[in-house]
């Protein structure tokens, strides 16, 4: 805007004349709202003034000002098209662009004569963040929202260009309206430029169909956001106007205008626009309203004040219009609206109504239109000797903002006209076919029509093939996607007649909206696997392959994860590497990335293309090449490194800001690690809802852009280890993508898994926190072994047609485990030594990782090729541990032979004494290796009971469950419950794992449940959230169905409660708020007294001072339905503190809370009455209040139904409380 200009003219509708010049480098140009008078030299200088005519009197938010080095394509005389392409002028992609502007422009110069607009130059903009901005004179646009090339552009391409244009051409002639209040009418301005650029399009296209087409998707768009959003909302004053730009609410303002437009007359209705726009364009009149210089609007004998007719933008969401035939007299049919509670009040609805059987229907137009009205919401129609009523239709001539409902007679009537005419409509038109569909789905999915109904209705697709009444089937489609309401078989049945129409190319009126329908048939009917779309695609690439340039096929774009073979089928091996000097061209409004830095981009003679060069790359298989041709918005990290992503004005935005530090964070820390390969430089694509999220190609890296959104001010901490844990292992795998063998796809999972273990470890070190390390230990360790007791983690893949099973589950985990077993027997320091070595040497040729050399650990030698036994073999082995009961000094270790596996594997053993402080200078003693030709052994030591206070020391993971016999389990129970909360001997890690080895065993009735039992009991004093994590699990496992009592759990929890309550013993650190959720959470699912007590004071004290005690999203459920749950003791303050707020303002989202109450009276008689005193008897109509009792009593029911007393009154009051 112009006010830091005009600070004391900050007022829009305030008008004057502007006198404007400016003085700018002489190799730019100037541009205003006026046509240039003149250009001069500026004296001692190397810049022109550039003088502008004399404004119109104007409001100071119309003033713009450019300079700007783009260039000026003439269109005619008045009107130029700006943009920074080189040789534009002969390149086709512009020139149906071009061609628009002038034939709108012209139209529209023609129809509002009236105002002159001197001169009008539209600029492209690559990447404008404000595409609707539009000022007197000046027309601003996103450059690829132009982009459109006739010959090969569908036809939905160019409508949809042309329609950004007209619309913002239009715009011009109402740019320069304002009143004192200009914001509360503002979607008025964009409705009334909206609709005039779409006749436009028509007539110029020359294609009445169009026009169909507009109004059937602009009622679909708005009606269905109408139902979720209020697309108009009050602006009161300019503090609030950027809610004016942050939706299409003008969809509204446009279908209410049409229903203007259809009531008055087009002709009046013209008329009435023309004068508004002549008497207020240039008017310092300080208020006006469009609607105060209509007559009262005359149509189908109503009269209308003009201002009442304002209600339909003003007015929230919209109305249901019911029409019901009298089931015995079918001259008789009764019209009603359905009152809106969310809006306000009841509104002015023209009704016309048409018998689609009646050809000569026509005459009885006028006897057969009416109102409804605030003060006649309903009225009965009767019709004398013709039975209109019986096979009557409201009739949308050219929009209806509003819903309609008939009975079940009414429907059937309409569904069989329509599955028996065989194709020929007369009488009901293609925007009323398109409107029964979406207003009959969209009352089926609210409960209020059958599905059978609709199904009926949809049934004369089957022979329709216009594609504007297939528009809101195809939507119902998307809608539903694979999870329909009816059978499959069904819906393939509706496509037959349709498809067998494409099949034999007949009966197929050929317009500009035959490709759109055949795409979509083609596509649903190909999606829900109908065998005659895949004979269709058969044919016709039979066709294409035996007369490619007779039957050319037409490729789209898409971003996917596509290989290289296409490019290099002789060089289809992954281990065959190769240097690539690559090059693109392509459009130059798009960016290119491939895996090297750019070198130079050059323009292409005669086109209007960048070829984009790229450095040579190392050597590098084809699996590694990879290509990507985007419009996406470059973010810079650092210099190397760049985040790519579809976001507009996303560097203001803190949602990223954690993920570009983390991004940057790792890559400086591998590249430290991985020093002796150079990755030049990286690109992070974020693309929405990428299907393949692990793909990782050297210096490319695609995302799921979901999954890099994290706000570090209000995110949990588990979601910040979350999102870094996703990006860190793909900025890793960059140093391991190059490296394959011949069977490269037998060890794949061996490079994930290290990928996964450096990145793992480079996050535990960048957020500082050795504890996160302990958690990702724990839960990668965990996840895997309970998978590997139900699935093959890892099965042998022997030909690349067996590759698909790579990508199909998460084996990494299994490698990731073993490796960090490898990593703790030879030394952190050995193994990365050993990584980096590999990465230097095998990232150029073929290898094997695991041909190194033999591995020494703790004293024992295994052949470096046995340890990838532990990826390759199935499952996982049980290491034993028995103390003899006799003699302390000896212990027995054994692995347990695993009848799924192949054969007895090599297990580097650590042993630690945990009641010695001293254990650790005895470590090297009791180290041993459990092998295939020794699998167990036995330990001895002298003068010192190692064995009786001995386990089986995990020190960064192990791939095995340890089982201790009796003596050894209650030995490590006594230790782990006498402590106190101080377990020196015993590491985090360690009690984690015994935990779930624990409960594993007892699960296989190896173990009984007293013994795990008693070795719980330690976690009443551990406030350690790693600790607890397995246990957690169990809770989850177990659910309600526990296998001791639930007093004994709830003791259990004790002591966390209690810590959590006094606050203290609870040392803060990022895992303390999960600990707490997961405490408080089971505590309350076991009804545990200080639970609900600490929820209760919680939520006093939140709803007492709402914004001193906030409540965050991720503890609402428990702080609201523990709350209410005391609401049966002493008194129900706090449910009656909640019931008030209701009554002063209605949440559908808290009333489900209220149900978790416990108290009878409150259940079965208070929270029913909610809805009855709260609201009156039309309000209870409304489907978001019906929504609301449904969800609450379901609620109730789901809550308490195994509670006999509740359940007992709930069915005794049934009719009383249940939604009606």
């Amino acid at each position: 805007g112009m006010r830091q200009l005009f600070p004391c003219w900050d007022e829009p509708h305030f008008k004057a004349t502007f006198n404007i010049s400016i003085i700018h480098p002489r190799y730019y140009s100037a541009l205003s709202n006026m046509p240039t008078k003149s250009v001069t030299y500026e004296s001692n200088s190397d810049s022109l003034r550039t003088n502008f005519h004399i404004t119109p009197p104007m409001s100071t938010l119309q003033i713009a000002i450019v300079v700007t080095d783009y260039y000026d394509l003439k269109i005619n005389e008045n009107v130029t098209l700006w943009c920074g392409c080189y040789s534009v002028e002969h390149s086709p992609r512009l020139e149906f662009t071009r061609r628009i502007i002038n034939d709108i422009t012209s139209h529209f110069k023609s129809e509002f004569s009236g105002i002159n607009i001197p001169k009008m130059d539209h600029v492209a903009i690559p990447n404008f963040p404000q595409d609707g901005t539009s000022k007197w004179g000046l027309i601003f646009h996103t450059e690829a929202n132009l982009i459109c090339d006739e010959q090969s552009d569908s036809i939905m391409h160019q409508i949809e260009v042309a329609r950004l244009i007209a619309s913002k051409i239009a715009y011009q002639w109402f740019s320069n309206v304002f009143s004192y209040n200009w914001w509360t009418q503002f979607w008025l301005h964009d409705g009334l430029a909206t609709l005039f650029g779409e006749e436009t399009i028509v007539k110029i296209f020359n294609d009445s169909t169009i026009m169909d087409f507009l109004i059937v998707q602009n009622q679909y768009e708005s009606l269905h956001l109408g139902s979720y959003f209020d697309m108009n909302p009050q602006i009161t004053n300019l503090l609030e106007i950027d809610s004016l730009f942050s939706f299409p609410r003008y969809l509204k303002a446009l279908i209410a205008l049409r229903m203007l437009q259809s009531a008055i007359t087009d002709k009046v209705f013209r008329k009435n626009v023309r004068t508004y726009v002549n008497r207020y364009t240039f008017s310092a009149m300080v208020s006006f309203d469009f609607w105060s210089m209509q007559e009262p609007v005359e149509a189908f004998k109503c009269y209308i004040p003009s201002n009442k007719f304002l209600t339909w933008i003003t007015y929230r969401h919209y109305q249901i219009v019911t029409f019901e035939q009298a089931e015995a007299d079918s001259y008789t049919g009764r019209l009603s609206q359905k009152y809106n509670p969310i809006g306000q009040g009841r509104w002015w609805i023209l009704i016309n109504l048409k018998n689609y059987k009646l050809r000569i229907a026509e005459t009885f137009m006028e006897n057969l239109t009416t109102c409804l009205t605030p003060d006649s919401p309903s009225v009965t129609l009767y019709v004398q000797q013709i039975d209109w009523a019986y096979d009557c239709i409201v009739n949308i001539q050219r929009a209806g903002y509003y819903r309609v409902k008939y009975n079940l007679k009414g429907w059937n009537a309409i569904a069989n006209y329509l599955n028996s005419t065989a194709g020929e409509y007369e009488g009901i038109s293609v925007i009323n076919r398109a409107k029964i569909i979406d207003d009959a789905f969209h009352l089926m999915m609210e409960h209020q029509l059958d599905v059978s109904i609709f199904w009926n209705l949809t049934q004369f697709l089957s022979q329709e093939t216009n594609y504007v009444v297939w528009y809101p089937m195809i939507k119902v489609f998307e809608y539903m996607s694979t999870i329909f309401p009816f059978s499959k078989d069904e819906i393939k049945e509706l496509l037959d007649k349709p498809l067998w129409t494409i099949l034999i190319k007949k009966h197929l009126k050929e317009n500009d909206f035959t490709e759109s329908f055949k795409q979509e048939i083609l596509k649903w009917s190909c999606t829900l696997k109908h065998y005659q779309c895949a004979r269709l695609a058969e044919d016709t690439l039979g066709d294409h392959l035996q007369n490619p340039e007779i039957e050319p096929l037409l490729f789209g774009p898409h971003i996917q994860a596509n290989g290289m073979r296409q490019l290099f089928p002789c060089w289809d091996e992954p281990h065959f590497k190769a240097t690539f000097n690559i090059s693109i061209i392509h459009p130059r409004y798009y960016s290119a990335l491939s895996n090297m830095p750019t070198r130079k981009m050059t323009y292409e003679s005669y086109s209007d293309s960048l070829r984009t060069n790229f450095h040579i790359t190392p050597l590098m298989s084809t699996f590694q090449i990879a290509i990507v041709v985007t419009d996406y918005y470059d973010l810079k990290i650092n210099e190397n490194v760049t985040l790519w992503c579809d976001c507009y004005s996303v560097e203001q935005s803190p949602r990223l800001e954690f993920t570009r530090r983390i991004i940057n964070d790792i890559t400086l820390h591998l590249k430290s690690e991985f020093s002796g390969i150079n990755i030049p430089k990286m690109d992070h694509v974020a693309i929405p809802n990428f299907p393949q999220d692990g793909t990782s190609k050297w210096g490319l890296i695609f995302h799921t852009e979901a999954n890099l959104i994290c706000d570090e001010q209000s995110d949990s901490f588990m979601h910040k280890i979350k999102v870094a844990r996703l990006i860190a292992p793909k900025i890793a795998y960059q140093w391991f993508s190059n490296v394959f063998s011949y069977n490269w796809w037998t060890p794949f999972w061996l490079h994930d898994g290290l990928a996964t273990l450096f990145g793992e470890e480079t996050i535990a070190k960048i957020f500082n926190d050795s504890k996160i390390m302990d958690f990702l230990i724990v839960q990668n360790q965990y996840e895997s072994l309970h998978l590997d007791s139900h699935f093959d983690m890892n099965p042998q893949i022997i030909n690349l047609l067996e590759i698909d099973s790579l990508f199909s589950f998460p084996r990494y985990l299994k490698a990731l485990t073993v490796l960090r077993m490898l990593q703790s027997a030879i030394t952190d320091k050995v193994f990365r030594k050993n990584v980096r070595t590999y990465v230097n040497r095998y990232s150029t040729v073929s290898f094997d990782f695991w041909s190194m050399q033999p591995i020494k650990a703790f004293k024992c030698y295994i052949p470096s090729d046995k340890f990838l036994t532990w990826i390759t073999y199935r499952h996982y082995q049980i290491v034993t541990m028995e103390q003899d009961e006799t003699d302390s000094y000896i212990g027995r270790l054994s692995q347990m032979y695993n009848p799924i596996g192949q054969e007895r594997w090599w297990i580097p053993m650590n042993l630690k004494n945990y009641n010695l402080p001293i254990a650790e200078t005895f470590m090297e003693s009791l180290t041993t290796c459990l092998t295939p030709d020794s699998p167990s052994v036995t330990l001895y030591v002298q003068h010192i009971d190692w064995t009786y206070d001995c386990i089986v020391n995990i020190q960064r993971a192990g791939y095995y469950r340890v089982k201790y016999n009796l003596k050894g389990w209650n030995a490590i129970a006594n230790y782990l419950n006498s402590t106190a909360g101080e377990y020196e001997g015993i590491s985090v890690i360690n009690r984690a794992k015994i935990i779930d080895d624990a409960f594993h065993l007892m699960m296989e009735h190896q173990l009984d449940v007293s013994i795990f039992w008693n070795l719980t009991q330690f976690l009443s004093q551990e406030t350690n959230y790693v600790v607890w994590y397995p246990m957690i699990k169990v809770f989850e496992y177990m659910s309600t169905i526990f296998p001791f009592p639930e007093d004994e759990i709830k003791e259990l929890l004790d002591k966390p409660v209690m810590a959590i309550l006094l606050r203290k013993h609870l040392m803060e650190n990022g895992f303390t708020e999960s600990f707490k959720q997961e405490i408080l959470k089971w505590s309350c699912t076991l009804k545990h007294n200080q639970c609900a007590r600490l929820a209760e004071d919680t939520l006093g004290d939140h709803l007492q001072n709402p914004e001193i005690e906030p409540v965050s999203s991720e503890w609402k459920h428990w702080t609201y339905c523990r709350g209410f749950i005391l609401c049966h003791h002493a008194d129900y303050s706090m449910w009656d503190k909640a019931k008030n707020i209701w009554f002063l303002k209605p949440d559908h989202d808290l009333l489900p809370f209220l149900a978790c109450c416990e108290s009878e009276s409150i259940l079965t008689e208070y929270l029913p009455d909610l809805f009855f005193s709260r609201f009156t008897q039309n309000q209870r109509e409304d489907v978001a209040v019906i929504r609301s009792h449904i969800n609450t009593f379901h609620s109730i029911v789901s809550k308490h139904a195994n509670t006999y007393n509740i359940l007992r009154k709930i069915l005794l009051n049934l009719v009383k409380i249940k939604p009606k």
